[in-house]
């Protein structure tokens, strides 16, 4: 199946370059560099990996594809965008099954977040927030290691506006500020944990699979009445009461 992607940059030279060693396991194929942090940490990579798939199928109950997910570590940013276009640490690219990562001593983004986008892939493509949401759901922290509700109380102590009901759309998702990325990230990880115990995960489902891109703010708006039965903004007053995000 196709999926749409915005990957201006995005270049297939890896395919060709020759410096690759490479390793399978259940269900992954991880290509690496002789002599990279990936290569000293492929053990624990494999191990990490296939624990993290092990916990987003069961947990989401999706399908276990045929397909196996591969794996690009590069050692720097400068190969990694020689290679495929984009310095940033890790992207999934959905109708290819495979994910790139910068993979340093520093960084080592691997676990449960760029799994999720490909392994849920069956349910479609959501809305930005959802779908994001839903991948720091299931990685269970920011990107520091953090609880996903202290990472937003910190946000908001800052000036951030942390607000579910303003981030509807495509655009409103990629209009919040940068400098601010990780608290809009653990806002949308903690988001989806509250809908998912509060509603149950069939609920959550379906309210993802209809929240595609195409939607105006508007339908997306009708699309949590008629799955929650309330609106956006009630949802987020619920939400913000039972976490106590907004009051320290």
């Amino acid at each position: 199946m196709k999926y749409k992607q915005y990957l201006p940059t995005y270049s297939h030279t890896f395919q060709e370059y020759s410096g690759w060693l490479t390793v399978e396991t259940e269900h992954y194929i991880f290509y690496y560099t002789k002599g990279s942090e990936a290569e000293k940490d492929i053990e624990h990579i494999k191990e990490r990996q296939e624990q993290a798939f092990q916990k987003i199928v069961t947990e989401l109950k999706v399908p276990v594809l045929g397909q196996k997910i591969t794996y690009y570590f590069y050692p720097t940013p400068e190969l990694k965008t020689e290679l495929m276009g984009d310095d940033w640490f890790a992207q999934s690219i959905y109708g290819e099954f495979c994910i790139h990562v910068l993979y340093t001593l520093q960084d080592k983004p691997i676990g449960e977040h760029e799994d999720t986008h490909l392994l849920t892939l069956p349910w479609g493509i959501s809305i930005n927030f959802l779908q994001e949401g839903l991948a720091e759901y299931m990685v269970g922290h920011n990107w520091y290691g953090e609880p996903h509700d202290e990472c937003v109380r910190e946000g908001i102590a800052k000036g951030y506006e942390l607000s579910p009901s303003k981030i509807l759309t495509e655009k409103d998702w990629l209009d919040t500020p940068q400098d601010g990325a990780v608290y809009f990230y653990a806002l949308a990880g903690e988001w989806i944990k509250y809908l998912i115990e509060t509603f149950g995960l069939e609920v959550f489902k379906k309210l993802y699979t209809e929240c595609t891109r195409e939607e105006t703010a508007e339908t997306i708006r009708k699309k949590y009445q008629k799955h929650t039965g309330k609106s956006i903004e009630e949802l987020e007053e619920d939400f913000s009461q039972k976490l106590a995000i907004y009051s320290k």
